[in-house]
């Protein structure tokens, strides 16, 4: 015979019948009486008073149902009551390492209070107190902003995501909830802003050369707007406001990266590396298998989603840098350099060269400066020189130059080959200001993220290793090949990408103690090296003589 009875946890889908923190015992009269909101409110009137049975069943794989009379908690027509199928969610749900014994329901609010011992470690490597832990959390996460031009089903989805890490302090588990739904909030965000991005209407081009469009106000009807009545691909290609070249567009993670990266809206040729790695995510979380993960792997998904938005929605990058004039002055065996503002003491000894550059003054590449090429890490113009120190000073005191800002991704270089030498990358202003001399040979215009990328690239596909691609994007390392020919071609293709092509024209000047070379020797299928007779290296190749660079 079944109970006439059962406790039932609050918020259980008795709208009227419980009251916050509390659990309520509800008979089968009350579940399934006519008379239930006047019983309910007299449960109610109880709970005031602390009348409450303070106990919490424990859950069960078999459950039993408040319905008398009716075989497995149905009634006369085959359905549960509403108490009866209030009572089956809320005893799945429990958690039985949380619910052990007999607790009361204090107990077991408690229980639900109490941090989780494995969110206390990882933070300093020891037991940190939970008032610190939950501090440090919070300062993790008001670390990721997104700009208020996000659409609030973005905004929410990522608050969502916040909020999720920093109570994942009472449950570990939470950590990889946080970082798995941080994928699918990515993938929102980009199909929120394909929606806004093309105000309703999406133009295609399909198999026969003709225009189609597919009108629009969510992402939903764009992926079935691309598909027949059988939902296969119609194998549209998309028409990008770019003027980039068009491509299939299937509506899922891999072409809407693609689509947000040829129209601009993400950047950087490293970041574009992980687009694969991002897609394989979403595609983990799609498709589950139980998996446990740290606080690093949510923080890191979190921070991926708050860049991905943030680029999206046009947000100040935070992969530029801000430049400062600096002096840098070398001899023989030294080199200083110093921002102008706070000038520091010249290399003893012989006169200096001196040149003065608008550069960060932390590169780490900057003491390999070379006027003719891209050889440091980060933009780096000439603003004069070369000259003695006391002439540095006067320019100085006269023009004053000011900081600027920069981007540092996404940069373009030319790369000329002749013969079997491969030079370093030059800006296309500088090249653009070149000598007929030096105009014969194949160009490289390659668009990349820091000038050594872009010389790896094209020195390793020379070499005829595999993996490398000649066109395109490169699946191997961090590069985009836009094309190569004569410079003067190159040079007006560079020009369509956004590039500056007015002729820049620059002194020599060569730090002596650099020692980055200023090209390489391809050998075809057997690799690189250095060239003997490359009079910048001629001092350092006098111990190492066909050193590998």
């Amino acid at each position: 015979m079944l109970p006439k009875e059962l406790t039932l946890l609050p918020h259980t889908g008795h709208q009227d019948q419980v009251t916050e923190n509390s659990a309520v015992l509800i008979t089968a009269e009350q579940c399934c009486g006519h008379d239930m909101k006047a019983r309910l409110a007299a449960a109610r009137s109880r709970s005031q008073r602390g009348t409450y049975p303070d106990r919490l069943q424990a859950p069960v794989r078999r459950l039993v149902f408040p319905c008398s009379g009716v075989s497995a908690g149905r009634t006369e027509n085959g359905r549960r009551c509403a108490g009866c199928r209030a009572s089956l969610a809320a005893m799945e749900e429990a958690q039985p390492s949380r619910l052990r014994g007999d607790p009361t329901a204090l107990d077991a609010l408690a229980a639900l209070r109490e941090p989780d011992p494995r969110s206390l470690f990882w933070i300093v490597g020891g037991a940190m107190a939970p008032e610190y832990a939950a501090a440090y959390q919070q300062r993790v996460m008001v670390q990721f902003k997104v700009p208020t031009s996000v659409p609030e089903t973005v905004t929410r989805s990522f608050d969502r995501l916040r909020t999720v890490y920093q109570q994942a302090l009472l449950c570990y588990d939470l950590y990889t909830v946080a970082g798995d739904q941080a994928r699918l909030v990515a993938e929102l965000a980009l199909r929120e802003r394909f929606v806004e991005f093309y105000s309703g209407t999406v133009l295609f081009t399909d198999g026969q050369g003709h225009s189609q469009y597919v009108a629009a106000t969510t992402f939903d009807e764009v992926y079935h707007g691309i598909r027949g009545a059988d939902g296969r691909l119609k194998h549209w290609k998309i028409q990008l406001h770019s003027g980039r070249q068009e491509f299939e567009f299937t509506g899922g993670m891999a072409s809407l990266l693609r689509w947000a990266r040829a129209e601009g809206l993400l950047a950087g040729q490293g970041d574009r590396m992980r687009d694969s790695v991002r897609k394989w995510f979403r595609d983990r979380v799609a498709h589950p298998a139980y998996h446990l993960e740290g606080p690093d792997h949510a923080e890191r998904a979190i921070a991926d989603v708050a860049h991905i938005i943030c680029r999206l929605w046009g947000a100040p990058s935070v992969t530029s840098v801000s430049r400062y004039p600096v002096l840098l002055a070398w001899t023989d065996t030294c080199v200083t350099r110093s921002v102008t503002s706070n000038l520091m003491p010249l290399p003893e000894g012989a006169n200096p060269t001196c040149v003065i550059v608008l550069a960060d003054p932390d590169d780490p590449d900057l003491f390999e400066y070379d006027s003719r090429f891209e050889s440091t890490h980060r933009p780096c113009d000439l603003l004069w020189g070369p000259g003695d120190p006391a002439d540095a000073l006067q320019w100085l005191a006269d023009h004053r130059p000011e900081p600027d800002q920069i981007e540092t991704i996404d940069r373009l270089f030319l790369i000329r080959y002749c013969g079997d030498r491969l030079a370093l990358p030059r800006s296309p202003a500088v090249a653009a200001a070149l000598g007929p001399a030096e105009w014969d040979g194949t160009w490289y215009l390659i668009r990349a993220d820091a000038p050594s990328h872009a010389f790896n690239h094209q020195r390793r596909l020379l070499a005829e290793e595999p993996s490398h691609a000649g066109e395109g994007d490169c699946k191997a390392c961090p590069t985009e090949t836009l094309g190569h020919g004569i410079l003067s071609a190159m040079l007006r293709l560079a020009a369509r990408a956004g590039a500056d092509v007015t002729p820049r024209f620059v002194q020599a000047a060569r730090v002596t103690m650099s020692r980055m070379p200023t090209c390489n020797r391809i050998l075809p299928g057997s690799g690189w090296d250095i060239p003997s007779d490359d009079p910048s290296l001629a001092p350092l190749l006098a111990g190492a003589p066909g050193t590998k660079a």
